[in-house]
């Protein structure tokens, strides 16, 4: 396999909606890894595969309390309340935009032993799981802002990355 890499906007892996992982795939241990160094190098609190290049249903997520793996989520239960806040991401580098996320969700999982597990995460744990699920179903924070402030923060990403290369 190739040396695994973030991808950046725009990317078209990063607009793709991946199908659920075969859980049973020998490959899936070395995936996490790798996946969960690429996000520690970057300095990333989560991570997953499509912002890698792998067409897999996995993410990467640790905001302080260890790192977890995250196979095949599903979202079982939103709260009602939701809050804005701002986020960032490694494949938008130097976008942060405010992002209205539930404050807490109830989801269903594979961990990396292949055991099923259902955990409610709370706040920046919450947000940061929607914000990696978003990725597995090829939505970016870009995605979720209004029309005109989308134009405004895609020409600006687009001079900024000019001015990198």
């Amino acid at each position: 396999m190739s040396l695994l890499k973030i991808r950046y906007y725009p990317d078209p892996i990063l607009k793709e909606k991946i199908p659920p992982t075969d859980i049973g795939k020998p490959e899936i241990s070395n995936y996490l890894k790798m996946i969960s160094n690429i996000m520690y190098v970057n300095n990333g609190v989560g991570l997953a595969a499509p912002q890698v290049g792998l067409k897999e249903r996995i993410i990467t997520l640790d905001i302080g309390d260890g790192l977890i793996y995250i196979i095949n989520p599903e979202i079982i239960l939103n709260s009602k309340d939701k809050n804005k806040d701002e986020e960032g991401c490694l494949s938008l580098p130097g976008v942060y935009l405010e992002i209205e996320r539930n404050d807490k969700i109830t989801l269903k999982y594979h961990n990396e032993y292949n055991k099923e597990v259902k955990k409610v995460f709370k706040d920046l744990a919450a947000r940061a799981v929607q914000h990696e699920i978003d990725h597995l179903d090829g939505i970016l924070i870009i995605d979720r802002i209004d029309r005109k402030q989308r134009l405004k923060t895609e020409m600006n990403y687009m001079d900024n990355l000019k001015k990198r290369y």
